[in-house]
């Protein structure tokens, strides 16, 4: 458990010295989604990763930074921006792999990582329904999106830089 503990912290400080928050929201930028759109696709998108490096204050060390300040440049309020960052590294601690989960079957003999992981695919569910509601009800401008021929150009450009990234990541997880 111990060694695992500080693979995840080394997990996420290389994540925060990545590029990867910055290319992923690259990719999203240029289709000039209406902000409480795009905070929910971050703390829905952001779920993954967070369950891959551990934990959520992990996470939010390492692209929480870059999360804010690009939904506040994209016109977010002070309080969705903090809102979707917190929410970003808190999703993730339900799903499969995160390590707060077998730490709880660790000291809870009575619940499996099985268990744990399949009714966290749920609450992951339910969570972001609830924050996309959430949104949706306070929203202050209509679902407009940039026309494809003027986003999908900056958009692919952003996709060719995180590919690596992707391919490195699935080749990890195939390796494992």
């Amino acid at each position: 458990v111990y060694r695992n503990v500080a693979l995840y912290v080394w997990a996420g400080m290389l994540l925060s010295e990545t590029r990867i928050a910055r290319t992923a929201l690259d990719v999203l930028i240029p289709w000039k989604l209406p902000v409480w759109l795009l905070a929910w696709i971050v703390v829905a998108g952001a779920a993954l990763p967070t369950a891959y490096s551990g934990a959520s204050g992990i996470f939010v060390l390492a692209a929480g930074a870059v999360i804010f300040q690009r939904l506040r440049a994209a016109g977010a309020d002070h309080r969705l921006a903090l809102a979707a960052t917190a929410m970003c590294g808190s999703l993730g601690v339900v799903l499969r792999p995160c390590l707060v989960v077998v730490l709880i079957t660790l000291l809870n003999k009575k619940v499996t990582t099985s268990d744990l992981y399949g009714w966290g695919f749920y609450v992951y569910l339910l969570t972001a329904s609830l924050f996309l509601l959430a949104v949706i009800w306070r929203r202050p401008e209509p679902l407009r999106i940039a026309p494809v021929s003027e986003a999908w150009p900056n958009s692919r450009d952003a996709l060719r830089k995180l590919a690596p990234y992707v391919l490195i990541g699935a080749a990890v997880i195939l390796f494992y």
